[in-house]
């Protein structure tokens, strides 16, 4: 029996991303994450019609989900996740940099592990088949990610200025660099994916990285 659109939107993280998000506020900044993930698989030049990008797009939806669930609940938040929930109603943070903060958990933690913890066969990391699959999947959808960001805040970007205190915030932020690095947290988390200790302080390790550079790029820079 067919499932019905309306049951499986229930079921797409992507759908149940959506409809939470349009009950926010348009800069909270948790709506502004959403919104990019969700532009980025909108797109129909980028991870709308590729079939392992947006696989990868759910997955982090579902993820994203699972930490807003968790800090309504007051439970613990992966420390890549928590300066933005923390901060998401701060009057003097921008889009921009709330989009930039959700980019760096993406492409920092979210990515290597449900890029490889949804591919069984990737454990033991060999590392041809881990490139194949972070090219197939991952790659399309971390440029669609950055492209989203830079198409979706537009205004955004082009108010910056050279002596903007925010320009050289956000020059913190490199996609070239984060993808390079999410290929090579991807490699590394495959060949601890079968030892448990050690992909568990990998983990840790990762979203410990990524915390500190979203608390970066969350600092308050605009006038009170």
């Amino acid at each position: 029996m067919p499932v019905s659109p309306v049951v499986a939107s229930v079921h797409d993280p992507l759908a149940r991303l959506r409809t939470r998000t349009a009950a926010l506020a348009p800069d909270d900044g948790v709506a502004v994450c959403a919104g990019v993930l969700l532009a980025a698989v909108d797109d129909p030049e980028g991870a709308a019609d590729d079939p392992p990008a947006r696989a990868l797009a759910r997955e982090l939806a579902d993820r994203l989900l699972a930490a807003w669930d968790a800090e309504a609940r007051g439970g613990p938040l992966a420390a890549c996740w928590r300066p933005v929930f923390r901060l998401r109603r701060h009057p003097r943070l921008t889009p921009l940099q709330f989009a930039l903060a959700g980019l760096n958990a993406q492409f920092g933690y979210d990515v290597p592990l449900a890029l490889i913890g949804s591919t069984a066969r990737l454990s033991g990391g060999e590392p041809g088949t881990v490139e194949r699959e972070f090219h197939r999947a991952a790659q399309p959808l971390l440029l669609a990610l950055d492209e989203a960001a830079h198409d979706w805040l537009a205004p955004y970007w082009s108010a910056l200025r050279v002596a903007d205190p925010l320009t050289h915030l956000v020059g913190v932020w490199n996609a070239d660099r984060a993808r390079q690095q999410a290929l090579t947290s991807c490699r590394i988390y495959a060949q601890l994916a079968e030892r448990p200790t050690g992909a568990a302080e990998f983990t840790e390790q990762l979203a410990a990285r990524a915390g500190t550079t979203a608390a970066l790029l969350l600092t308050p820079l605009t006038p009170p």
